[in-house]
């Protein structure tokens, strides 16, 4: 039934998107837009964990740059606990999940007067038109990422201005487009900029190492993913673990995981006892970046878990589908990418394909420790 409503959802875009675009107001604006003349910016930033992650280095970069400017970002219930503490942000708002009150509260932050309106997701065009739409006054510029100006949707916004995709990591490319739009020169000193971890998470991450009596370096192995496509079965977990505890038994292993995979990680207690440990999630997100940055080996799928790990700069093992486009790889080179080949799933990687890149990324960490001794 979900299949027949979205194809008749995009069979009458067009024809509505004509007629909505006939009740548009826009003001008309060309880059680079003046960022010393603006007061005030939101960023529509309401998708994932590992998004607002990448999007990290260019609020500081833009705070940097203006720094009278207030930094305004709509966030998702997900993601916004990537900005705790983060000094960067005026204010962050959660998107509404029902759409009544959702119009509302868009139509609410109409009293910021902001200057401009940015999404910084590059698709669903037509969601972030009519979200600047309800929220945009007659001076407001909004500036979209956009290849394809035949779109009937791009008559929503002010400037359609793009970068191309495949260069650049995803980091890089959310700076080099504020670049462009504000007639900047991109830093690349900004791509590695470390977390501020609160106090409170390190102590909870060391209070973990301390009640398990943790005295080897640590490999913290991530099972879950937020798709399907992006998970491995519980059979090739399994397999992943024994391998690791016989060819790395110098680590101690941590599992990462998220609650809808309780039954994978009971199977994993009961098969392994006290050979492994098991990182139980909690409410804040710094809890588990603060853990991660005493690791000295990252292994997971294609999540925030791998931009977390290349923002802390630790060695990571990134298991991805080959759906995966390739400016979401990590934005650091301490990696090894282990691709499915034959499918968009990782399911058809095989355990002995994870073990063998494990062990050449190993290799390189000691090669590189060891020349920076030297």
């Amino acid at each position: 039934m979900s299949s027949i409503l979205k194809k008749i959802e995009k069979s009458l875009r067009i024809p509505l998107y004509t007629i909505a675009k006939q009740f548009v107001s826009k003001r008309d604006a060309t880059l680079p837009l003046d960022g010393n003349s603006m007061q005030r910016i939101l960023l529509i930033r309401d998708d994932r964990i590992g998004d607002m992650v990448v999007t990290l280095p260019s609020l500081q970069f833009m705070k940097d740059t203006f720094p009278h400017l207030k930094i305004d970002i709509l966030c998702s219930p997900s993601n916004i606990s990537v900005l705790q503490e983060n000094p960067n942000i005026h204010q962050a708002y959660i998107l509404p999940k029902n759409k009544i009150q959702r119009i509302s509260f868009l139509r609410s932050l109409r009293k910021n007067n902001y200057d401009c309106i940015v999404p910084l997701v590059f698709l669903k065009k037509s969601r972030y038109g009519f979200f600047s739409q309800l929220i945009q006054t007659p001076d407001t510029i909004t500036v979209v990422f956009e290849r394809n100006v035949k779109e009937p949707y791009t008559s929503f916004f002010s400037v359609l201005t793009s970068i191309p995709f495949g260069p650049y990591t995803m980091t890089e490319m959310i700076q080099r487009w504020f670049c462009l739009i504000f007639g900047l020169e991109f830093n690349a000193l900004y791509n590695n900029l470390p977390f501020q971890i609160p106090e409170e998470s390190k102590s909870i991450a060391d209070n973990f190492i301390i009640q398990n009596q943790i005295r080897k370096p640590i490999i913290i192995y991530n099972i879950s993913a937020s798709e399907t496509i992006r998970q491995l079965d519980q059979q090739t977990h399994k397999e992943v673990i024994e391998q690791l505890l016989m060819k790395a038994p110098q680590f101690q292993i941590v599992i990462l995981f998220i609650p809808k995979d309780n039954q994978t990680v009971t199977l994993i207690k009961n098969e392994f006892k006290n050979h492994v440990l098991v990182f139980e999630p909690t409410s804040v997100l710094f809890d588990t970046i603060a853990l991660i940055e005493q690791s000295a080996v990252v292994i997971s799928p294609n999540t925030a878990i791998t931009h977390i790990t290349a923002t802390l700069d630790k060695p990571l093992l990134s298991i991805q589908s080959n759906a995966t486009t390739p400016e979401w790889k990590p934005k650091h080179n301490k990696y090894r990418l282990v691709l499915a080949k034959d499918s968009q799933s990782v399911s058809t990687i095989s355990s002995s394909e994870i073990i063998t890149e494990f062990s050449i990324l190993l290799k390189e960490k000691t090669t590189n420790e060891s020349n920076t001794i030297i």
